[in-house]
Formats: C-alpha cells, sequence, structure tokens
C-alpha cells in the first residue's frame, strides 16, 4: 500500500481525498481505500450532491473495513468509479527539481563547487520534505 491523493475523475471541481492505493485497477481506473475519516467525508460529500441519480449511488454504503494496513482500518471505494490519481504532489517534484538544478546549481558551482553534490540533494529533500507537509 501507497499513500496518495484521489479524485472523481471525470469531475474537476471535485475535492481531493488521501488515501492508499495497492496499485490495483477497475477499467483502467484507481481502486482507492481510505480511513474511517475520510471515507466518511467522501460519503459525506457525494450523499449530498445536487445529481439525485449520483447521490443514491452513495446513500447505502457499507462501512466495513476492507483491510488494515500499519494499524488503521481502511475501506474500500474502487470497483464501479472513475477515481483517479492525483498527481499534484509529481507535478510539484518535477518543478522543484527543475529550480533547484537551474538556479541552485548556477549559485552553489561558483560559491561552493566542492560542496556541490552534498548541497544540491540535501537542499531538494528540504524543500520537498516542506511541501509534502503543507500539501
Amino acid at each position: 500500500m501507497r499513500k496518495t491523493r484521489f479524485s472523481i475523475a471525470n469531475e474537476s471541481t471535485d475535492p481531493i481525498f488521501v488515501g492508499y492505493t495497492d496499485g490495483t485497477k477497475w477499467n483502467g481506473f484507481e481502486n482507492p481505500y481510505f480511513t474511517l475519516e475520510v471515507a466518511q467525508q467522501v460519503l459525506k460529500h457525494y450523499q449530498n450532491q445536487p445529481c439525485e441519480e449520483s447521490r443514491e449511488q452513495w446513500i447505502d454504503w457499507d462501512l466495513t473495513p476492507s483491510t488494515n494496513f500499519d494499524g488503521q482500518d481502511l475501506y474500500f471505494f474502487g470497483g464501479g468509479f472513475v477515481w483517479k490519481e492525483d498527481d499534484t504532489q509529481e507535478q510539484l517534484e518535477e518543478i522543484l527539481e527543475t529550480i533547484t538544478s537551474r538556479i541552485l546549481l548556477k549559485d552553489l558551482t561558483v560559491f561552493y563547487p566542492e560542496k556541490y553534490e552534498e548541497i544540491v540533494p540535501f537542499l531538494r529533500d528540504e524543500i520537498i520534505k516542506q511541501l509534502k507537509e503543507v500539501m
């Protein structure tokens, strides 16, 4: 299992939910697992949507744990919904890598050429850590 973020693939205005993936897919779409707290948020959102047809799919949802990971009960929400994994974090990391490579490279090679191999990965990792904490 890997922690990640999910949203319904066809609704760009839908919220993003933090969950877990085991890497499996249903019909090409993600099979997310959520903690009880997040599962309740998912249900609250979709059980109160304006479209009655869509809302009905979520009304009688069985909140029975599907698996346990790292001491947490997880609830399966895949197998019939068009979930996609949110890749915002990966995009931010790619942007950060570009910034690190272009801006810091220039300054560090001028001022600290002997320390470049140590400093750049450290700075990149620290910035990524800070980004993950705010996301």
